[in-house]
């Protein structure tokens, strides 16, 4: 009789009324099973069971928490700190995306320079042997980018100046200057398609997904995890109820034995039997209530907010009821709905995106590098412009302003430009074809690793169709061994009504009606598991 709650089952019951029917033969004179008396109300056979509201274990006291499932699972979703993780990893995910699209921006450079230089005379043409200075202040702007298709990318600058010196004959003093570049690079073959940025944008783009999937898996992961968990607490509560009414039970026996013995019909030894197996259904129930109290510590760390301060104390009763729904399942559509829809199928196929990806970029590293380049500029000078005679007497002064240098710099006035093919090719074999190599092993296991993801999502379907099949057979046999029960114990009262049957006969008959309730509802909580586990197989591993 030391044998846990958990691992009662109908043998323990059968073991039990056969040392009943032994004591109350006078056959057992050690303690160790006793008989127990009639049940007046036995349990009733149905199909839909309200849930068993079982008082919590005397050790644990605290507000009560009514839940039914969807308010667990709705609870889960919003307190759990797995979830809150992973939301943090979209969000990683996301300004990983806004990182790599960065490249792709335009790049803005500007500059102001001021500058000073004093030097001695280094030729004939300086016209003077004192130092020769010189200053100068400069001014630009230039952007550059690379472009989101084909590879392109381009520069512009700018800059404009203006320098003073007391150097002789000079030809502008001050002199005023400016000029405008344009630069432009086109891939021909490697990086036309794709290049590193690209890449890294689209892989960081599918990472992303492959976030929200692994969120979305997770959330279904636990909302599955929270009505296992529901449905687990409603278990322990049945067998909770089924133990006080055994300990019921018992004591009635107890009690009947006590009469009898008071009138001297009984032994006492009835009565210390009968208290044997009063105390050992009291450790039952004891046993039970500390099943009842794990069950909500499970369903609390899956749904509560560590930081309420009633985390532990909170009591949480399950008000839903059983329903029994038969489904009838296609397994052939499911398995199809499971390869197109389960997020752990769709987020190995992302990674194989990313592989394929991967693998294009290091095929267009292999490729000979083949560039078109063209190159655009334009320059003006002004400022005082000095013409001088053959004495070196200034012969003629001019003044050219800066709206008119810039005019010519941006008009074209004075162009010059470009345009060619650069070529560059690697001698013997290069890195990036190692790395191709190593690559396209990866790809293959990728590939594999989606096929036997794809095998394996099948035959769980299956197997877990299966299970939902043998599990509604169970039950319904649980529901036919119920109603016989009851049938059986109805018979065995009216028996007793004519004096046909006595009360330890139909003792034993409650017995076997509360073992088959007990089944029932069992029977009834793993149909119920495996239609979860069932949906789940639909949506994630």
């Amino acid at each position: 009789m030391r044998t846990r709650l958990a691992n009662r089952g109908v043998g323990s019951w059968a073991v039990l009324s056969f040392a009943a029917v032994l004591m109350w033969s006078g056959q057992i004179e050690a303690a160790g099973a006793g008989g127990q008396g009639a049940q007046t109300t036995p349990p009733a056979a149905r199909q839909t069971l309200t849930t068993p509201q079982a008082p919590a274990p005397q050790t644990q006291s605290g507000p009560v928490l009514q839940l039914t499932m969807e308010q667990a699972v709705a609870m889960a979703v919003e307190a759990n700190l797995g979830l809150k993780y992973q939301r943090l990893n979209v969000d990683i995910a996301a300004e990983g995306v806004a990182g790599a699209a960065a490249a792709f921006k335009p790049f803005l450079q500007a500059q102001v320079t001021t500058s000073s230089s004093t030097r001695l005379p280094s030729s004939f043409t300086d016209l003077t042997s004192g130092s020769i200075s010189s200053a100068g202040q400069n001014g630009g702007a230039a952007v550059s980018q690379s472009l989101p298709w084909l590879g392109g990318n381009y520069t512009a600058q700018w800059s404009t100046g203006r320098s003073t010196t007391n150097q002789q004959l000079a030809v502008f003093n001050p002199q005023l200057n400016s000029s405008l570049q344009f630069q432009f690079t086109q891939p021909l073959l490697r990086n036309l398609l794709i290049d590193p940025n690209r890449a890294a944008l689209e892989n960081s783009q599918t990472t992303r997904q492959v976030a929200d999937l692994d969120l979305q898996l997770q959330t279904i992961t636990l909302q599955s995890q929270v009505r296992q968990a529901y449905l687990g607490l409603i278990a322990a509560n049945a067998q909770l109820n089924v133990a006080k009414q055994n300990l019921d039970i018992a004591q009635k026996q107890y009690d009947e034995n006590e009469k009898r013995v008071a009138v001297g019909v009984g032994a006492k030894v009835d009565i210390i039997q009968a208290d044997v197996t009063v105390k050992t259904e009291e450790e039952f129930v004891v046993l039970a209530q500390g099943q009842v109290a794990a069950a909500q510590d499970i369903l609390r760390t899956l749904i509560l907010d560590p930081s309420r301060p009633d985390y532990w104390t909170v009591q949480i009763v399950a008000t839903d009821e059983i329903v029994v729904q038969p489904r009838e399942i296609d397994v052939e559509a499911s398995v199809k709905t499971a390869l197109a829809n389960r997020l752990d199928v769709q987020e190995a196929r992302r990674n194989l995106e990313i592989a394929q990806r991967t693998t294009r970029l290091d095929e267009n590293l292999t490729k000979t590098q083949v560039n078109a380049v063209a190159n655009y500029s334009a320059t003006s000078s002004g400022g005082t412009q000095f013409t001088y005679d053959l004495t070196g007497a200034v012969a003629n002064t001019t003044v050219k302003g800066l709206s008119s240098v810039l005019s010519q710099t941006f008009s074209g006035a004075f162009p010059t430009w470009s345009v060619g093919v650069n070529v560059g090719y690697p001698i013997g074999r290069s890195a990036a074809e190692a790395t191709l190599a190593q690559q396209q092993l990866a790809l293959r296991q990728a590939e594999l690793n989606l096929h036997l993801l794809e095998l394996q999502v099948a035959a769980a379907v299956r197997q877990s169709a299966r299970d939902v099949s043998t599990q509604y057979l169970f039950l319904q046999a649980s529901h036919a061994a119920l109603q016989a029960a009851q049938q059986q114990l109805d018979d065995e009262k009216r028996k007793q009504e004519v004096g046909l049957s006595d009360t330890f006969t139909l003792l034993q008959k409650t017995l076997i009606l509360t073992q088959a309730s007990t089944n029932d509802i069992q029977a009834q909580i793993a149909y119920n598991s495996a239609l979860l586990a069932f949906d789940r197989q639909l949506k994630v591993r």
